[in-house]
């Protein structure tokens, strides 16, 4: 969803799957005062989604209001640590550069994503 999206991670680790529109195939970045969580400069924003993505995330086990809990079933804040360590074990070739997440912009996401299926030969 990094790739696709260019979300950052902490808006990623706050997505609820009310914030989904499948049908429309749009996710909405939201605050969530609740929780303290609120998006970089207030920047509340509904982003298109890949079709790709709305089949992935179709599939996905709904085990609470989060898309992406911990094992625990809690908020992850650590999701792109993870993500860095599944690219370091699964010994990708080439060079791909996690340097500071994904939060540019989807343009600049959608180019690294192409960039990292090229080097898994998809």
């Amino acid at each position: 969803m990094f790739y696709y999206t260019g979300l950052r991670d902490q808006e990623l680790a706050h997505l609820h799957w009310t914030d989904l529109n499948l049908k429309k195939g749009l996710v909405a970045v939201r605050q969530k005062t609740e929780v303290g969580f609120v998006p970089k400069d207030w920047e509340e924003r509904e982003i298109p989604l890949h079709p790709e993505l709305v089949t992935l995330l179709k599939e996905l086990p709904r085990r609470n209001d989060l898309i992406f809990p911990s094992l625990k079933g809690s908020l992850n804040n650590h999701l792109l640590r993870l993500l860095k360590r599944v690219v370091k074990r699964a010994k990708l070739p080439g060079r791909l550069t996690l340097a500071g997440s994904w939060k540019n912009s989807r343009a600049q996401s959608r180019v690294q994503f192409a960039l990292f299926r090229k080097e898994l030969g998809a």
